[in-house]
């Protein structure tokens, strides 16, 4: 498992972390992240660690939350190696040691890991959480021994909630929480509000106790601005 000594975030808000690997450690991640290795890092494709049906299940269920059904894994051969990855959007990267009970994150929040973390799918509590939430109704489900890397679009605020705690929050703001916390999606209360409050028609309520990850600006409302901000007016033509 990688200690604290062997990675180190760097950035502000273009953040990217650099893995130091030993023999002994490898990393799963996303190659689309990757920024650069050593040379004496390798990387191939694997199912996992676990046994071989294990694996199979894992790889499909990868699939439902819009990953790869193989993981990507890197480690190094000789010596200590060097393994950099990026969040493609602009913001944070945090390290989470996995408790024991796992955690439970939107299916984007995953940047790398530990070998030792599996990437299981995880089903809203309510069936109104998955029909309405702007997230769908699959997240992921993070279980094993060691460190997770989640990236957001803003700054991530992490939260304690303590027992019978609720928070209220945008859909797509919800970046990760322990499998303690209670998810649901809630109606805004009246149809001015969701109109003119800029709020939609739906907000989550978080309820605790456990430990919540929020992130400040949804990937939502970020596309929506580069969208609107490109459309420019087109040049009249001379002839």
């Amino acid at each position: 498992m990688l200690n604290k000594s062997d990675y180190e975030v760097i950035g502000n808000d273009l953040q990217a972390v650099i893995i130091r690997l030993s023999e002994a450690k490898s990393v799963f991640a996303d190659p689309g992240s990757l920024v650069y290795t050593s040379d004496n890092v390798k990387m191939d494709v694997t199912l996992g660690e676990r046994g071989f049906a294990k694996r199979i299940l894992s790889g499909f269920k990868r699939t439902i939350v819009g990953e790869n059904f193989f993981l990507t894994r890197f480690s190094s051969d000789l010596g200590t190696g060097e393994v950099v990855f990026s969040s493609p959007v602009p913001g944070k990267i945090i390290p989470v040691e996995i408790p024991k009970e796992g955690l439970i994150c939107e299916k984007q929040a995953y940047l790398c890991s530990d070998s030792s973390i599996n990437i299981e799918v995880a089903f809203a509590k309510r069936i109104g959480a998955g029909l309405f939430g702007r997230e769908g109704f699959i997240l992921q489900k993070l279980t094993g021994e060691g460190t997770v890397f989640v990236q957001s679009c803003g700054t991530i605020i992490k939260k304690t909630l303590g027992q019978g705690e609720i928070i209220k929050l945008d859909p797509g703001c919800v970046v990760a929480f322990d499998p303690s916390v209670d998810y649901d999606i809630k109606y805004v209360g009246n149809i001015k509000t969701a109109i003119f409050g800029g709020v939609g028609l739906f907000f989550v309520t978080l309820v605790g106790p456990g430990n919540v990850y929020i992130q400040t600006l949804p990937l939502s409302k970020l596309s929506r601005k580069l969208l609107s901000g490109s459309k420019f007016p087109k040049a009249k033509s001379n002839g």
